[in-house]
């Protein structure tokens, strides 16, 4: 009985803690977030290859699957990357539709259904998540891996409500198996207040950040992350985006250039959309979206869809204080 309630007493202590973190700290314990020991150069598509650990929140998501196929002897193997943004030492932020349903050969021309199999017994353990990197070629390349710290993952959540066509909900949360050290190239991302951090507007201005190609039909990310300054808009300016599709603009926000060619892109997915606030007199950049989709990349006068961030705190809580 004091064993439980000691446990109990902890567990109030530590939602005490998360609920109550002032403005500008995230997680269980109140860390500092929007730390950055070297400034950015906002200038993906349009963008600029970004000072190296200038945006020391941002996640690497990599996929991984093999799949033996027609005769024991045939194993294709696919990849791919996704970005995402570590918003407590034992969690990333990231997007739904990064955890591949399919995969598609062009070596066989066809779809395969993403499954545990006899490589991969889970979901989980076809991903794997990098943090405090700017050059990814050798892991794209699968070069020396260990020298920059693979992060398995324990578990992944995928929004309850997540619709892979409309892209509603398009928010899901990784889990480590323990926490990772911070360091000036590992820290922690800022998330809005709830209504207080409404990033709507004419022109506001946001950064995207990412390792996506450079321009659209391109198959190999960047080597380098870049970043790219956008604007975000009002919702009629992305109605146009896929018009058969319903957007839900209390979860959803729209955000490019519609002037010039500047927008993010395939593998930029999941990362973050940040806007500068000033936050207990210091400049912080705060994540208010995640990339979610676009038609395609780049062009002009069409922006493209973000998960608004602001609309799932509630939801990100809770798989932080309750899993």
């Amino acid at each position: 009985m004091r064993l439980l309630k000691i446990s109990l007493i902890l567990c109030l202590i530590k939602i005490y803690h998360f609920e109550t973190c002032d403005y500008g700290y995230n997680g269980p314990d109140c860390d500092e977030c929007g730390i950055q020991s070297v400034w950015s150069n906002p200038r993906i598509i349009g963008g600029s290859v970004a000072k190296p650990h200038s945006w020391p929140s941002l996640s690497l998501i990599f996929f991984n699957y093999k799949v033996r196929v027609n005769k024991p002897s045939m194993i294709l193997e696919f990849q791919a990357i996704c970005g995402g943004s570590l918003i407590d030492f034992s969690t990333v932020l990231t997007a739904a539709h990064c955890f591949q349903k399919f995969v598609y050969s062009n070596q066989t021309d066809k779809f395969y259904e993403v499954t545990p199999n006899e490589f991969y017994p889970s979901l989980e353990s076809m991903y794997t998540v990098y943090l405090g990197v700017h050059v990814i070629t050798n892991i794209i390349d699968k070069v020396n891996l260990i020298n920059y710290n693979p992060i398995n993952v324990r578990k992944i959540y995928i929004h309850e409500g997540y619709d892979d066509f409309t892209q509603e909900n398009d928010i899901a949360l990784i889990k480590f198996f323990k926490k990772v050290n911070k360091s000036k190239n590992i820290q922690l991302s800022c998330l809005p207040r709830k209504k207080q951090d409404e990033a709507t507007g004419l022109d506001l201005r946001a950064v995207a950040v990412g390792w996506g190609v450079q321009k659209f039909g391109d198959t190999r990310p960047s080597d380098q992350l870049n970043n790219v300054a956008l604007n975000i808009y009002y919702s009629n300016e992305c109605d146009r985006i896929y018009p058969e599709l319903i957007k839900n603009w209390s979860k959803q926000m729209c955000a490019g250039d519609v002037k010039n060619i500047k927008d993010t892109c395939q593998g930029d997915s999941g990362g973050p959309l940040f806007v500068l606030k000033l936050i207990n007199f210091k400049m912080k950049y705060v994540q208010v979206g995640i990339t979610s989709y676009g038609d395609g990349c780049g062009k002009a006068g069409h922006p493209a869809i973000y998960t608004r961030v602001s609309a799932y705190l509630d939801w990100i809580d809770n798989k932080l204080v309750n899993y």
